[in-house]
């Protein structure tokens, strides 16, 4: 009789590579020669040009903060829809960091989530805190980052967060039949992927119009200085967005961007909106601005959201779309309309959710596998605005609100790769560099670090 263990190592890895991403990384537990075959790259590489065979998607979803629990977390897409009076979307945990293990005296050290980027989450001690954390909630593997060598205890900073790929697909060509050299030359894997961790702080200004940046990169694990100049940070919003290499913080008053490229540390300002449609309005303010895949430009995109009022008119709801260097006219608009929307309009549409005034309205985030969606919260409700169809729609109503959350993000795209992202190792320890840790998170992350392979369920 012939048991699976019988078989060659090829023919393990052709039949392995075929099972789902948590039945393939779980598998890694079974024994020591299936561990060995699972961790190999060739085994991913093999995985990989399967799921690019059956053309598996990579879905993101939206992780939306509870304003009433910080270490409460759900997730929401468009589909499925939660029924009224079935409770409320799925759950989405990070238990497993120390920083949601420990008890808090007050609010304010609550542990927070900074940003996300693909399938990595950054988190913070506190929002006034300079201790971070970088983490894969589906395979509970996390880093601690080393402290600054100063402590800005008592004032909150405007954070960016960047990571590489973990596989980049190639051109594949034919190469007779050696298939291992062939799936070689369909994806290459990254296995050293950086991730760049950007903070500045009210107190880093060195004059007027400076800054100094605090960059951390995985590649060194160590945290650099660079001095920028040229801009305010009045009216930035504290969370940067992360869109074809570079990070954008916005001004909530005017529109205008700053973009960070973050290879060459260069900054630049994009002029906001020009609305040739809407004279000047007297009441203007703009929210989420943010990274999304676009059916159109068959690749991603970045919109922004604007909210405008004249005098005697209704308030507007506008969506703008960011245009490339080189698609900018030579009036030098970066930024076209994409729609519009009264909110009278969408208040006579569904009356139930929409019953209160503009200052209740505030738009979460766009749908990140669906350009036209729009996430809408009005009072108790989460509602779904479709740009192109026009049409609203109540998906889940909820008695907490984000009115007091200010200038921070309480919505986060979370990416589904074809096989997560693993955190670069570090040769060194950093007794020395981070914060004094209790032996009992010593412990966890070292049994995270090593137990990356026994992925948990992160959804119930």
């Amino acid at each position: 009789m012939l048991y699976i263990d019988d078989l060659p190592d090829f023919v393990l890895v052709e039949i392995l590579c075929r099972l789902p991403r948590e039945s393939a990384v779980q598998c890694r537990c079974v024994s020591k020669r299936w561990f060995s075959l699972l961790s190999d790259d060739y085994f991913r590489l093999c995985f990989l040009c399967v799921q690019d065979k059956k053309r598996t998607p990579e879905p993101t979803t939206l992780i939306f903060t509870n304003p009433k629990d910080a270490r409460d977390f759900f997730t929401m897409s468009e589909q499925p829809l939660v029924a009224e009076n079935q409770g409320r979307p799925r759950s989405f945990s990070l238990s497993f960091l120390p920083c949601f293990q420990r008890p808090v005296d007050t609010p304010d050290k609550e542990p927070i989530v900074v940003a996300a980027c693909r399938d990595l989450v950054l988190c913070c001690a506190a929002k006034t805190s300079s201790d971070y954390y970088v983490c894969n909630p589906s395979t509970k593997q996390w880093d601690a980052i080393p402290s600054l060598s100063h402590q800005c205890c008592h004032e909150e900073a405007w954070v960016g967060f960047i990571c590489e790929p973990y596989y980049y697909k190639k051109e594949c060509r034919e190469d007779g039949n050696d298939s291992r050299k062939e799936k070689s030359n369909t994806f290459q894997l990254n296995v050293e992927s950086r991730y760049r961790i950007v903070r500045f702080t009210h107190s880093s200004l060195q004059q007027p119009s400076k800054i100094k940046l605090e960059i951390f990169t995985s590649k060194t694990g160590k945290w650099t200085e660079h001095i920028a100049s040229g801009f305010s940070l009045g009216g930035l919003n504290r969370t940067a967005v992360a869109y074809k290499g570079n990070l954008y913080w916005w001004n909530f008053n005017a529109g205008w961007a700053i973009g960070l490229d973050i290879e060459h540390l260069k900054l630049r300002c994009i002029r906001g909106p020009q609305d040739d449609q809407f004279i000047t309005p007297i009441h203007s303010y703009f929210e989420i601005l943010e990274s999304i895949k676009a059916r159109s430009r068959k690749g991603y995109c970045m919109r922004m959201c604007q909210f405008s009022q004249n005098q005697n008119r209704p308030i507007f709801l506008s969506v703008w779309e960011y245009l490339e260097d080189e698609e900018a006219n030579n009036a030098g608009k970066y930024w076209y309309l994409v729609g519009r929307v009264s909110l009278d309009w969408m208040k006579s549409q569904n009356p139930l959710a929409m019953e209160s005034k503009e200052k209740k309205v505030r738009t979460l985030g766009f749908d990140p596998n669906n350009e036209d969606i729009l996430y809408v919260q009005v009072r108790g409700y989460v509602v779904i605005y479709n740009i192109g169809a026009k049409t609203v729609k109540v998906v889940w109503k909820t008695e907490p609100t984000y009115d007091h959350v200010v200038y921070r993000r309480v919505v986060f795209p979370y990416m589904h790769p074809w096989w997560p992202t693993t955190l670069p190792k570090r040769e060194q320890l950093r007794e020395t560099s981070r914060r004094p840790s209790s032996n009992r998170d010593d412990e966890t992350q070292r049994r995270s670090q090593e137990l990356l392979g026994s992925s948990l369920q992160t959804f119930k």
